[in-house]
């Protein structure tokens, strides 16, 4: 606002009888420097009042641009934690899918361990028993001769069946490194899920402290924009209680 000088015709004797002291006489040079010294002061806190209004609306206008960001930020940020979280949960499936796998490997390695042990145990019995029937001397041969036939038939099954015990066996054997290998890499891949779903569980918790630091930068600019919009209102009443 600019100095508002007033030229001494304008005064008129009653205006100075009312701005004026009563100890000044209406129409002198004294009341007329009481009254530009006023106006001055007028302008002066006019000006002041302008000044800050306009610093408290630049001030607002700042803080409302950091509140757009940190709410930009904010749903960028719970978009990224949505999505992490949505990663978590399948891998944990996929991790409960492949322990149910490494289960069946092993009840199967469990049942194929049983298995064994009757086989040996019955493959061991028949080695004995054969092992029993190869001593049987020339002499008994000939005072059983009637029972000749048989032990020959029995020998023969004997070895037949000891043979087949032994692919079986091996079969076995086979069976068992297949499923213990099977079961080593499921147990390996298992492990390599864990150690990346734990990873990102970390990102998500980190995530979720960026998130929580930007609700308080965003309540800390709220009020702070609150108090800006307070001290406009208080500096407008002023303001206008001086025009």
């Amino acid at each position: 606002l600019g100095l508002l000088i007033l030229p001494e015709s304008l005064i008129t004797p009653v205006e100075s009888e009312t701005l004026c002291p009563s100890y000044m006489a209406p129409e002198s040079r004294e009341c007329l420097d009481y009254l530009r010294e006023k106006l001055a002061e007028a302008n002066a806190k006019q000006s002041n009042l302008s000044d800050r209004l306009e610093d408290e609306q630049y001030r607002q206008l700042s803080l409302q641009e950091k509140l757009t960001y940190i709410d930009n930020q904010i749903a960028q940020t719970e978009k990224v934690i949505d999505t992490l979280h949505l990663e978590i949960s399948a891998q944990d499936i996929e991790i409960k899918l492949l322990e149910e796998e490494i289960q069946i490997m092993e009840d199967a390695l469990s049942v194929l361990n049983q298995e064994v042990k009757v086989l040996e145990r019955t493959e061991n019995e028949r080695g004995r028993e054969s092992y029993k029937y190869s001593y049987v001397g020339a002499l008994e041969f000939l005072f059983d001769v009637k029972n000749l036939d048989s032990i020959i038939r029995k020998t023969k099954y004997l070895i037949e069946t000891r043979l087949r015990d032994k692919n079986y066996l091996e079969d076995f054997a086979d069976k068992m490194n297949n499923l213990e290998e099977e079961e080593e890499y499921l147990a390996a891949k298992r492990a390599e899920l864990q150690i990346k779903r734990n990873e990102i569980e970390d990102e998500k918790e980190q995530l979720i402290d960026e998130r929580n630091n930007l609700d308080d930068q965003q309540a800390e600019k709220s009020y702070l924009l609150a108090v800006s919009e307070k001290r406009e209102s208080q500096f407008k009443a002023e303001l206008a209680e001086t025009t």
